[in-house]
């Protein structure tokens, strides 16, 4: 009798343990399976954090489309949206049915910023004023950026480099640490104060904390700080540093005898960036367009 109640025992005991087992298994499997797609509104959100001021664009002008195209593409391994734009993932603001929050790729988010190519036969001049755009590419080789007319400017740490048929400059850094590889443009500035304040007053950017490309950078000449006195304008109403590209300031050099800031020289190739006011109480107080104290254009979608 006691061996038939400790077989019954030990029995019950196993097929308790087996339900609990198989209710935990499928408990974790529904915590850890992605989200099912919603409602057709819920999937065409605009992407992420719908600050209310999103940057779509940078502009610039070139002399040869194509070939800058096949430098974006092979060296800096960007996505053709068409013949004369660019970007590291899609540029819908419709976020992606198979895109899931925390386990997708950033690169597979909508609402992409784009590289907005014009083609022109005009001499060009990149100028000193808009420094570079910081991108964080997935992969770099320097084989690839020599080979499709790339430039090398320097590469102690991140890589400098001119881009063909335009001279532009591109700073590329190895980083998957951000929402947008486009990460944002640097322009000198005579004045970084006068001319952070203007965007400010405009509503349509806020100061924000420099964003970096690499996880826990510290002072890695990987992904350096910027320089002294330059400040960092996100766009209105992002939440953090990764939200979208934004704009950095950076002071010109100073003159050697009164030791003040030099004019920035803007060149021809630069043509600004392209915001959508998502803010239509902010977009009715603005014109289609503004230029900033030091020349620079902003174009309002």
């Amino acid at each position: 009798r006691l061996m038939f109640f400790w077989f019954f025992a030990a029995v019950a005991t196993a097929a308790s343990l087996q339900v609990e087992r198989r209710t935990v298994l499928s408990t974790g499997l529904v915590a850890l399976a992605p989200p099912p797609p919603k409602t057709k509104k819920a999937q065409a959100d605009i992407a992420v954090l719908s600050p209310k001021v999103l940057p779509r664009a940078i502009r610039l002008r070139v002399n040869d489309a194509d070939q800058v195209g096949r430098f974006l593409e092979k060296a800096l391994s960007m996505t053709a949206v068409d013949r004369l734009t660019y970007a590291y993932g899609p540029t819908s603001l419709e976020r992606p049915v198979t895109f899931f929050p925390g386990i997708s790729s950033h690169d597979d988010d909508g609402g992409h910023a784009r590289l907005i190519l014009e083609e022109t036969d005009d001499e060009l001049d990149p100028g000193t004023g808009p420094a570079y755009v910081q991108l964080a590419v997935p992969q770099l080789r320097a084989s690839k950026i020599l080979g499709n007319g790339g430039v090398v400017v320097d590469s102690y740490g991140v890589i400098n480099v001119r881009a063909p048929a335009c001279g532009f400059q591109f700073r590329l850094l190895l980083g998957d640490e951000v929402r947008d590889r486009i990460m944002y443009v640097a322009l000198a500035c005579q004045d970084v104060t006068q001319v952070a304040k203007f965007y400010l007053d405009t509503g349509l950017f806020q100061l924000g904390p420099y964003p970096h490309g690499r996880m826990d950078p510290g002072e890695s000449a990987l992904d350096p700080d910027p320089p002294k006195l330059a400040k960092f304008l996100q766009p209105k109403g992002a939440l953090d540093d990764k939200a979208a590209f934004g704009i950095l300031l950076i002071p010109t050099p100073k003159e050697r005898v009164f030791g003040k800031n030099t004019p920035p020289d803007l060149g021809n190739v630069y043509q600004g960036i392209d915001l959508l006011l998502q803010d239509q109480d902010l977009r009715a107080q603005l014109p289609p367009s503004i230029t900033d104290p030091q020349g620079y254009p902003l174009r309002l979608l």
